[in-house]
This record gives structure tokens, C-alpha cells and sequence, in this order.
């Protein structure tokens, strides 16, 4: 699953920015020749900016993921450092 994201994040991003360079050439072309409706043009808008958006998604599944390789074997409940250090300071008091 890492290596699928990390792939996705980098090759696959590095492919979709070229394919989204080359619809906005031709985006550019039927503006000149097509009188778009405000719908079409907003969900152009939403697919040209996909790639700006996608980034935070991919960043917070890095944190993601590092915090589960940190802590893989972390009782349930017990996702954050600070509750492992309670948890752990609970078991040292009995």
C-alpha cells in the first residue's frame, strides 16, 4: 500500500501533470471556438486544479503511515505518542 502511494505521489503525479498540460492546450482551443455554460467551465476549473488539491491527501497519509510504522503494535484506542506515554505510565503504577 506505501509503495502504491509513494508511486502515485511521484510517477503518477509527474504523468497526470502532462496529461492535464495537454488538455489545457486544448482547453485553450474550444474557448476560442465554444461558448462553454458556467458548469462546464467550473468543472474544468475542478479537474485542472485536481493536482494542487491531491497534495495535502498524499502528505497526511505520509503521517499517516509513519505513525503506524512507528507505533505498529500500539494497543487499540491508542493512535497519538502522548496516549501510548499514558498508557505506559498507568501499567508502571500498578
Amino acid at each position: 500500500m506505501i509503495s502504491f502511494v509513494e508511486k502515485a505521489r511521484t510517477q503518477g503525479m509527474i504523468t497526470l501533470n502532462e496529461r492535464i498540460t495537454q488538455s489545457k492546450d486544448r482547453l485553450a482551443y474550444l474557448i476560442d471556438v465554444f461558448l462553454f455554460s458556467s458548469d462546464d467551465i467550473d468543472l474544468n476549473c475542478e479537474v485542472l486544479t485536481w493536482p494542487k488539491r491531491i497534495n495535502p491527501v498524499f502528505d497526511r497519509n505520509e503521517e499517516v503511515s509513519d505513525r503506524y510504522c512507528l507505533y505498529p503494535f500500539m494497543p487499540s484506542g491508542l493512535s497519538h505518542p502522548s496516549k501510548l506515554d499514558q498508557f505506559f505510565s498507568k501499567i508502571m503504577d500498578v
